[in-house]
């Protein structure tokens, strides 16, 4: 029984969460902002989280103008969404929002897309140019190797070319003038890394799959005397494997600093260039030459900007129903701004769904955007219906002297009144969900949040300890390598988390019940249920002298087994004696 609790035991923090064995913050990731992000969230943020269903504003506007909240809102999340930013600088922006800012957010309209060229339509591509300068650095220069490496990787789903000299271009970034370049095309069945330089030319080639997507990543080392080029692939459920690789000499200095690039476009010495056909999706570029650990540590997740990422193109920023003002920009979520436009633009070229399995949406950020617009118009209705009808609005518990000021005075004692009463709705808030501090539901909203209950059950009697004792920080906090093979990156739908405040809140809605029935094998039953385990996952028998007629014989000599585990979530069980 004692191994069985195992799963139950330990404790990370204040707020019992995940145990881990002596991490500190340079051990969680390989990556600087990550280990940022693990730190960031297991310190956790200045105030609990309250369990408030703010879908409407009566449980939360009481002094302030709704309508007002919810442009204060909206102009925030559209001009201060770190869009281009690390994960830990997300992160850091979801804790500086309020409850309902958080929940705006959360119900923002997004998108999860592709880039997709179809030639029969319109022979679309992706172009780049004068992108200007960063740091007094030319960044045309960023994707240029120079005297050290680059790799380039991403997503294609192509079909099979016929001709042996026909290829399609997938990524290029040439020289202006010359044919020195970093190519990556597809000819026949093959994905193909091409590098010249001069009179110097290397190709390396890895398997396409002609039904469903392919990533590749093409690699330039120079971290040697004697260079190699080599080229990753990878389908949907595998990891990238090495699909060939040479060596290659260049000289001391590679440039492509000058010249713009395109994906989608290009031309190739000796080759028939066919119009890009196809999907492409997660296009990255980085100054280093990544290995294949590297690799299988970022396959199927999103990328944020983190050193030595140069370009992240990720197709996410448009839907198809954005105006083309807008959704033929092509964003780049790097940091280093490298933006590019999309050419004989339409409106099928922003496909729906990713070509790998880390579909989590992006925000659409642009009022250009009718789903944009019409979700926030319906809220600012939403919100000015509630204040017509609010005999609370602050503006009506002043003096009418203060509504007969000049114009210019009166907005300033509006945007004062209003940021009072934010304050006073704050402090009501909390005051009103004081009486849920000491209640637990099966429901989502006004009971005891999950920071505070580990003291809701030593105030009860019960100590609850973290559960996912043997979880490392990156598992619990971030939700990476949970999962086994290729979807190990992919984070959880549910964190483990919210998992463990769940596990809690059924013992704690059952403890009475378990108290009640101590010392006997219904309090046990109820305990295991309470963590989502069938009663009969574990033999149990119950002993008792002869004399204790309260204990039938049957019952002592009775005992049950079962061989699966069955979790239950969101079910509603009571227990009672027998």
């Amino acid at each position: 029984m004692a191994d069985l609790f195992k799963l139950f035991d330990g404790s990370f923090g204040s707020a019992g969460s995940s145990a881990v064995s002596s991490q500190d913050g340079s051990s969680f990731s390989g990556i600087s902002p990550e280990n940022d992000l693990v730190a960031r969230l297991a310190s956790g943020t200045d105030s609990v989280e309250l369990l408030v269903d703010y879908s409407r504003f009566a449980n939360f506007v009481t002094f302030n103008s709704a309508e007002s909240y919810v442009n204060v809102t909206a102009d925030e999340i559209l001009n201060s969404y770190p869009w281009d930013g690390t994960a830990d600088d997300l992160q850091a922006f979801i804790n500086g929002l309020d409850g309902f800012q958080q929940y705006f957010l959360q119900n923002w309209p997004t998108w999860s897309g592709h880039l997709r060229l179809n030639p029969a339509v319109s022979s679309s591509y992706v172009s780049f140019t004068d992108f200007g300068v960063q740091s007094g650095v030319a960044r045309t220069s960023f994707i240029s190797p120079g005297t050290g490496s680059m790799s380039i990787q991403g997503w294609i789903d192509v079909p099979a070319m016929t001709g042996s000299n026909d290829v399609m271009v997938v990524f290029q970034k040439q020289r202006q003038g010359t044919t020195d370049g970093l190519t990556v095309m597809v000819s026949g069945s093959q994905v193909l890394f091409n590098v010249q330089s001069g009179s110097t030319t290397a190709t390396v080639s890895a398997s396409l799959a002609l039904t469903g997507a392919t990533f590749f990543a093409g690699v330039l080392d120079r971290s040697s005397v004697t260079g190699t080029l080599s080229l990753y692939s990878a389908t949907t459920g595998t990891f990238p494997t090495l699909g060939s690789q040479v060596s290659m000499l260049l000289g001391s200095r590679f440039d492509l600093a000058s010249g713009s690039f395109y994906i989608g476009s290009g031309s190739v010495t000796g080759q028939v260039v066919r119009p890009f056909t196809g999907s492409i999706d997660a296009v990255s570029v980085w100054q280093s030459a990544r290995s294949s650990a590297d690799l299988t540590g970022t396959f199927n997740r999103r990328t944020y900007s983190q050193p030595n990422l140069v370009a992240a193109w990720n197709f996410n920023e448009a839907s198809p129903s954005t105006p083309p003002s807008y959704s033929s920009i092509v964003r780049d979520g790097s940091g280093h701004r490298l933006d590019g436009r999309l050419q004989a633009f339409f409106s099928g070229s922003r496909g729906s769904g990713s070509l790998h399995q880390d579909v989590g949406g992006q925000p659409i950020l642009s009022l250009a955007d009718p789903n944009v617009v019409s979700y926030v118009v319906t809220a600012q209705v939403s919100g000015n219906t509630y204040d017509k009808s609010n005999p609370s609005l602050i503006y009506n518990l002043f003096p009418d002297a203060f509504s007969r000021i000049n114009g210019q005075s009166s907005d300033v004692f509006q945007n004062f009144a209003l940021i009072l009463a934010r304050h006073f709705d704050r402090i009501k808030l909390y005051v009103g969900q004081l009486v849920n501090m000491r209640r637990v539901l099966y429901g989502s909203y006004d009971q005891a949040p999950d920071d505070i209950l580990p003291h809701l059950a030593d105030f009860m009697g019960w100590q609850l300890d973290g559960s996912f004792a043997n979880t490392d920080a990156m598992r619990y906090f971030v939700s990476r390598g949970v999962r086994p093979g290729p979807s190990a990156n992919v984070p959880l739908a549910t964190q483990m988390s919210e998992i463990k405040a769940q596990l809690w809140r059924r013992v704690l809605l059952n403890l009475l019940y378990i108290y009640k029935a101590k010392g006997t094998r219904e309090s046990v039953d109820a305990l295991l249920r309470s963590y989502g385990i069938d009663s009969g996952f574990v033999r149990l028998k119950e002993y008792a002298r002869k004399s204790e007629t309260r204990v039938p014989a049957e019952r002592v000599a009775s005992e049950k087994s079962v061989y699966a585990v069955q979790f239950v979530s969101g079910a509603t069980v009571s227990f009672t004696g027998r």
